[in-house]
């Protein structure tokens, strides 16, 4: 299934609705979630589908693919030249998210995978065992919808809330 929401409510609003809506309806084997705008590479669900399905893997929750940065057009809206600082303000940010991504990729979840434990998938392409996130990790991913309760430590903490999932799929 392919579901596209209307209104955005927020990234954590989104799990919700798929996760309480769509899965716990369908009760899938596996969940695969993709942020808009990410562009999968050819065959990469297919693999990451692979490898969460080989007998070797099946005490692994959850797996990401490698996600590369968009770099923005040379033009600007209605094919207008963008001035300079547009181009470097573009660039900088573009090369920050790669660095960013690269480094998170090659260096931090290599040391992690290590120890047998990634501390946080990227909810931008990411798949999961549903038998594992089903109950009691959907229900602390969820606890930060409710801000109003929220210590400054808990805030902090649902700032990212991939990492909780991670966390509770451990």
């Amino acid at each position: 299934f392919f579901c596209i929401k209307h209104a955005n409510g927020g990234k954590i609003q989104s799990h919700q609705f798929f996760f309480e809506g769509f899965c716990t309806y369908f009760n899938p084997d596996l969940c695969q979630m993709i942020d808009i705008g990410s562009i999968p590479i050819e065959d990469s669900i297919s693999k990451l589908t692979f490898y969460m399905d080989l007998d070797c893997n099946k005490n692994v929750g959850g797996a990401a693919g490698e996600i590369e940065v968009y770099q923005p057009e040379a033009e600007g809206e209605n094919g207008s030249k963008p001035n300079c600082w547009d181009k470097f303000e573009n660039y900088t940010l573009f090369l920050t998210q790669y660095i960013e991504y690269k480094l998170s990729h090659f260096i931090d979840k290599a040391f992690e995978a290590c120890f047998g434990f990634i501390s946080v998938l990227p909810g931008a392409y990411s798949m999961f065992w549903w038998e594992a996130i089903k109950g009691d990790p959907l229900a602390s991913f969820f606890h930060g919808l409710d801000k109003s309760s929220h210590t400054p430590t808990e805030a902090n903490m649902f700032l990212a809330e991939d990492r909780i999932m991670c966390l509770e799929i451990l």
